[in-house]
């Protein structure tokens, strides 16, 4: 299953959404995930620069927090 056709049929998060909930800033939550495989990049060319819009699917993200947890044994 392709990286689209995967996110198509979950929910999308934002970076924002995500950071508001783990109280976290924005930017480290671009840190965490931004060499994760799935994120959807979303590129809009202005002027003056590129703006890149990062949608994270909620397997991704569990991906990532299960990683960022540490199991007490």
């Amino acid at each position: 299953m392709t990286d689209e056709k995967q996110a198509g049929s979950e929910h999308l998060y934002s970076p924002r959404e995500i950071a508001q909930w783990m109280g976290l800033s924005v930017g480290t939550i671009c840190r965490l995930v931004q060499d994760e495989p799935g994120i959807i990049r979303t590129v809009e060319h202005g002027l003056m620069r590129d703006w890149v819009t990062i949608q994270i699917p909620e397997s991704v993200w569990n991906r990532v927090y299960e990683g960022l947890t540490v199991k007490a044994e």
